[in-house]
């Protein structure tokens, strides 16, 4: 059963590496792999009790007292690697490979804004689909023909947006990115509350395309409606350097041969 059990994990496995970039088709995988991961653990479990209580039955041998301690060995590696894996599958990155929002929060200065705009300049520079939106660009009015405008694009129409987008990312392989920098800005306040959830629920259609923000986190609450639960909108705490600040600066003078001295640290 033990051997039966792994066979059905490692072909979830390969199915799951072999489509990951395949957004449409992560949930399933991962939740197949998901379902069959505690099974595997019991199983092991089961089988190291059932190898204990033969070694305890066996001579005290060093030659037989090794095999079995390997052979415990063995059983315990396969069930930290089966709980390693299942870790994945419940973790903020596996989940925002199934869910196509994800909000960025932190506080104010810690790159956030540096954060996508790198982002979506490295992802452009690897042709692959990328649109930045500044919000302080937006008013409090429908969104999606103001995105066009920004974008320069001539097409407001959402699903003409979308669909685009989303052909873009499936002919790349890999999913294209809406990326809504700081909606607390501008008329952010009164635009997101009444926008926002339908906006995902559109690019929730759209299986190639992902929305990503970035928010001031004493903002969160006032432009991040209290239906975006975290099923529906993936969340991650950016922390800028935090603690290491003093490393970041070093290296920043290193690359512009500045002299440290100079700058009280």
């Amino acid at each position: 059963e033990l051997l039966s059990l792994l066979k059905q994990v490692i072909d979830a496995a390969a199915e799951f590496c072999a489509e990951i970039r395949v957004p449409q088709y992560f949930h399933g995988h991962a939740t197949r792999l998901r379902a069959l991961v505690p099974r595997l653990l019991e199983q092991i479990r089961t089988e190291q009790s059932r190898a204990r209580q033969k070694s305890e039955m066996k001579s005290s041998r060093r030659n037989d007292k090794g095999a079995s301690d390997y052979v415990t060995h063995c059983y315990q590696r396969a069930a930290d690697s089966a709980r390693e894996f299942d870790v994945f599958l419940t973790s903020e990155g596996a989940r925002i490979a199934g869910i196509p929002a994800l909000l960025i929060r932190g506080d104010a200065g810690t790159g956030k804004s540096h954060l996508f705009c790198r982002a979506a300049s490295d992802r452009v520079e690897k042709q692959r689909p990328t649109m930045l939106i500044l919000g302080e660009k937006l008013r409090d009015a429908e969104p999606w023909a103001q995105i066009a405008k920004v974008a320069g694009l001539h097409n407001d129409n959402p699903d003409e947006i979308l669909g685009a987008l989303n052909a873009a990312g499936e002919a790349s392989q890999i999913r294209a990115l809406l990326l809504i920098d700081a909606p607390n800005e501008g008329e952010g306040k009164q635009l997101w509350p009444k926008y926002l959830a339908g906006l995902l629920r559109a690019t929730a259609s759209y299986p190639w395309v992902g929305v990503c923000l970035s928010v001031r986190s004493s903002y969160e609450a006032s432009v991040i409606p209290s239906s975006l639960g975290v099923e529906k909108l993936c969340r991650f705490e950016h922390k800028g350097f935090e603690e290491k600040s003093y490393e970041a600066i070093k290296l920043y003078c290193e690359h512009y041969s500045i002299d440290e001295s100079s700058i009280p640290l």
